[in-house]
């Protein structure tokens, strides 16, 4: 586990390159913005629930019908990164294909992710390379888990479409109304994203032009909101819908912030 922090506003995050390059702490002057399922992080058997997982190179299921095999927001999370370069406010690591990813996403890739804190928040330059001959498509996202303990809920979501993930197959809506806090689940994949930041309580989440999806997640009774940006839709690497693309020997880069209350 590594910290890095920014003494003079008190923001300090910690990271976790063992498990993921998992984010499992965000915080200013001690007050947490996130959840963190502890059990499941002590655990290197199970996926984490909590902090902010990386998804890559697909958001959600992959979906029937690839020649690709890999879990749900695939390969990254549950790897182990490498620690590139480190100081005080800022950490770098990286991810490099294997054999065993190969197997799965036949691109010889790499990642270098680059985590910093400042007096608003936490970034997250990313840098995606394609070592490979070939053009290779992929999907990213976060996926942060926001501690979210009391309501009513405060939003302000970029958005025009919504579609509840936990009624396959049906189709976009008008996103109008409140968001219901009580349902058992709620999980929307939001669309048509007209701006570059949204916002959950006091936590604001910016992101590039790659990002054109948010999606809501929530668990009745747990005290967490997900809201997270991603760059395709479910299905999307599997559809070819919104799918970005790395030339052969080529780059791509990608940055998000959270800037917390």
């Amino acid at each position: 586990m590594i910290t890095i922090s920014h003494q003079a506003s008190g923001v300090q995050a910690r990271i976790a390159p063992e498990r993921g390059a998992l984010v499992t702490s965000l915080q200013r002057h001690g007050r947490e913005f996130l959840y963190l399922d502890q059990t499941t992080f002590d655990d290197p058997s199970k996926n984490v629930r909590g902090g902010i997982p990386i998804l890559f190179p697909i958001c959600g299921p992959l979906g029937e019908g690839t020649p690709y095999r890999m879990p749900q927001h695939g390969l990254a999370r549950q790897a182990r990164w490498k620690v590139l370069g480190q100081d005080p406010s800022w950490l770098e690591l990286g991810l490099r294909a294997e054999a065993a990813s190969l197997e799965c996403f036949p691109w010889d890739f790499e990642l270098r992710f680059r985590f910093w804190v400042d007096e608003k928040g936490l970034g997250l330059d990313q840098l995606f390379l394609n070592h490979s001959p070939t053009p290779m498509p992929f999907q990213t996202g976060l996926h942060p888990y926001f501690l979210v303990e009391e309501g009513p809920l405060h939003w302000d979501l970029p958005v025009r479409t919504r579609r509840d993930n936990e009624k396959p197959g049906t189709p976009a809506e008008t996103l109008s109304g409140p968001i219901p806090e009580d349902w058992p689940v709620l999980d929307w994949e939001l669309g048509g994203v007209e701006r570059d930041w949204a916002r959950l309580q006091d936590v604001r989440v910016h992101y590039d032009h790659h990002y054109r999806y948010l999606v809501i997640w929530h668990l009745a009774g747990k005290p967490f909101w997900c809201l997270e940006p991603w760059t395709g839709p479910r299905f999307g690497l599997r559809d070819g819908v919104d799918v970005l693309e790395v030339c052969a020997g080529g780059s791509l880069t990608a940055q998000v912030r959270i800037e917390i209350g």
